[in-house]
C-alpha cells in the first residue's frame, strides 16, 4: 500500500506536465515498468494517469474511454472529476483522429443519464472540433494560437465553465509545439505564449471540492 500511494503521489507531479507534452518518443522504460504492475489492482480513474505519467498516450485515451463508459461512474461524477477535459487534452497530444473524437463522444451521449448541460456540452465540443480540425493537424502559427485562445476567452468569463476547453487544449497544444520547435524567438511572444499557456491551464484544471 506505501509503494503503491508513493507511486500515485510521483504520478501526480508527472501527469501535471506529461499530459501537456507532444508525444514524441516511444516510452521503453514506460512499458517495461508498467509490465510489472497489476493494472487489475489500480481505480479506474487511476490507470489513465498512470498512461499519462508515463508518456503512453494512446493507452491513455482508450483507458479513459473505458472509464467514461463504465455505468458505473455517472455523468456528474465524470464531469466533475474533470475526465472530459482529460481525455480532450490526451487525445489530442495523442494525435487522435478529430472523426473518432467526435464519435466517441456521441456515443457517450446515447447514454439515457446524461444530463442536458453536458449534453449541450458536448454537441459544443465536437462542433468546435469540426471547426478546429484543420488547426489541430496544420503547422503551429502564433497568430493563430493567440486567436484561438481570444475566441476560447469570449466563448466565457466565468473561471470555470468548460465550454471552452476545445479551444483551450488546441490553442495549448499550438502553442507547446511553437516553443518546443524554436519557432517562437521574440521575448515578448514567449512571455505571452507562458501566460496563455497558465491561463489555459487554471481553466481546464479538475473542480476542486
Amino acid at each position: 500500500e506505501f509503494a503503491y500511494y508513493s507511486l500515485m503521489h510521483l504520478v501526480d507531479h508527472c501527469v501535471s506536465c506529461h499530459s501537456r507534452l507532444a508525444a514524441t518518443s516511444r516510452p521503453i522504460f514506460a512499458e517495461r515498468l508498467l509490465a510489472r504492475i497489476d493494472l487489475k489492482e489500480i481505480p479506474p480513474e487511476d490507470i489513465s494517469q498512470l498512461y499519462i505519467a508515463t508518456r503512453q498516450f494512446n493507452a491513455a485515451v482508450k483507458s479513459l474511454e473505458r472509464h467514461l463508459l463504465d455505468k458505473k461512474l455517472t455523468p456528474r461524477e465524470a464531469d466533475y472529476s474533470g475526465l472530459f477535459i482529460e481525455y480532450i487534452r490526451a487525445a489530442i497530444v495523442a494525435s487522435k483522429p478529430v472523426d473518432d473524437i467526435i464519435e466517441f463522444f456521441e456515443i457517450y451521449r446515447a447514454r439515457n443519464d446524461v444530463p442536458i448541460f453536458l449534453d449541450k456540452r458536448l454537441v459544443f465540443w465536437n462542433k468546435a472540433l469540426q471547426q478546429l480540425r484543420g488547426e489541430i493537424s496544420a503547422q503551429p502559427k502564433f497568430q493563430r494560437a493567440k486567436a484561438i485562445f481570444a475566441n476560447a476567452h469570449d466563448l466565457s468569463r466565468a473561471p470555470s465553465n468548460h465550454l471552452r476547453a476545445v479551444h483551450d487544449l488546441v490553442a495549448a497544444s499550438i502553442i507547446r509545439e511553437l516553443l518546443a520547435l524554436g519557432v517562437v524567438t521574440n521575448d515578448s511572444e514567449i512571455a505571452e505564449c507562458y501566460y496563455m499557456l497558465g491561463i489555459i491551464s487554471l481553466r481546464t484544471a479538475p473542480r476542486k471540492a
